[in-house]
């Protein structure tokens, strides 16, 4: 996105965070509470454990096929220590699952809708669920 911003001089907002029905904010695991009670529920005093381990299906839409994408997501899911893969569909957006920490979870998917993604995402849906484990390493396809 960064050579967007060069060559057109302007920088894209990036799109909010749509959590249909989980949030990555949620207390502890199987609850799904959104992100506006997150902040009621740490006022009465209910710490989030953000070393809790979750899964993420995001679909990423936006102009993110043939311009490396995936090779970027890849990049910053194992610099966070994601485990996972980010794939290309035939609608023309990328499915990203991400598995490890909440913390590095909430990470990528923020480094996604940042200015520095390659192409342009218009729009991320995220599911949220408890990890499954079975994925090794995070890989393109």
């Amino acid at each position: 996105m960064a050579w967007l911003a060069r060559l057109t001089g302007r920088r894209p907002r990036p799109a909010p965070l749509q959590h249909p029905g989980h949030s990555v904010f949620a207390v502890k695991r199987g609850n799904n509470a959104s992100a506006a009670e997150a902040p009621r529920l740490a006022d009465q005093g209910v710490a989030m454990n953000t070393d809790e381990q979750i899964r993420v299906t995001a679909l990423v839409q936006g102009t993110v096929q043939g311009v490396g994408f995936r090779y970027w997501t890849w990049r910053q899911a194992e610099k966070l220590g994601l485990v996972g893969s980010a794939v290309n569909r035939h609608d023309g957006s990328v499915e990203v699952v991400a598995e490890g920490p909440r913390w590095a979870v909430r990470d990528l998917l923020r480094e996604i809708q940042g200015p520095d993604a390659p192409g342009a995402v218009f729009k991320v849906d995220a599911h949220y669920e408890d990890a499954r484990g079975g994925l090794n390493g995070f890989t393109t396809g």
